[in-house]
């Protein structure tokens, strides 16, 4: 049974530093949301830009951990379904490893963060998310990169707590199934990951960009590519990049 606790703040530094911060006194799948984040980050500890009672910034604490990188389907599968509940017109998907697009454009990202270690193995994760909701246009162009939101899209501004409250509820029948049967979890995340099949370039930590197709995303969670030079090669982490032309075509 997962609990059906969700709780709200108007402003933290981080959902995920905060679900770190209390990991004993967090319920397991309990959601940590908050309208404004003063040290909000993505990956690699980047800035993720907070504006406060624009969008929903939250935290997913997973206790039961079998698999890291399934953690984070959980939240990015029920993002997913939340996006496609209040705009069913958006053309969403999953873009490895940890964003959600519409189209050609960023609407979701999301971070997930171990919190201790036991028998060798991360005992619990706080998988966070931030989802771009009443965004306006003006405000996105200063993250420098291609982003939408729901307001974007549909000329309309989406009440937040709305919002949050289903994609708890989203978070915790996904998490339900992960329990119950994780291979139909890791089925129906891959699905969603409308690259597979398409031609791309992954920028490495060192700066050097593969391109190759993407061909499957392996039981472990790392992305399988064929090269340009035929190599088969797997990467567990890295930016993806793409030309619109195949984002546009999916």
């Amino acid at each position: 049974m997962i609990p059906g606790k969700i709780t709200f703040f108007d402003e933290i530094d981080s959902t995920n530093t905060f679900v770190k911060t209390y990991i004993n006194e967090i319920d397991d799948g309990e959601l940590i949301v908050a309208f404004s984040q003063t040290a909000g980050r993505g990956r690699r500890g980047r800035e993720w830009l907070s504006p406060a009672n624009t969008n929903i910034y939250a935290t997913m604490c997973i206790k039961q951990v079998d698999s890291a990188y399934l953690c984070g389907s959980i939240i990015a599968l029920a993002a997913l379904e939340t996006l496609r509940y209040f705009y069913p017109e958006g053309d969403f998907y999953i873009k490895w490893p940890n964003d959600i697009y519409c189209g050609t454009a960023k609407i979701a990202g999301m971070l997930c963060d171990g919190c201790g270690v036991r028998d060798g193995k991360i005992s619990a994760i706080a998988a966070g998310i931030g989802i771009n909701i009443n965004f306006e246009v003006s405000e996105m162009n200063k993250i420098g990169q291609s982003a939408t939101s729901l307001y974007a899209l549909s000329n309309r501004k989406f009440n937040l707590k709305k919002v949050a409250k289903k994609l708890d509820f989203f978070a915790k029948q996904c998490y339900i199934i992960y329990l119950k049967d994780s291979a139909a979890l890791r089925r129906a995340w891959e699905k969603e990951n409308a690259l597979i099949g398409k031609r791309i370039g992954i920028v490495k930590p060192d700066g050097e960009t593969v391109y190759g197709i993407f061909e499957s995303i392996r039981d472990d969670g790392a992305l399988q590519m064929r090269t340009d030079s035929g190599k088969t090669e797997c990467f567990f982490a890295g930016d993806v990049s793409v030309s619109k032309e195949s984002l546009v075509n999916l």
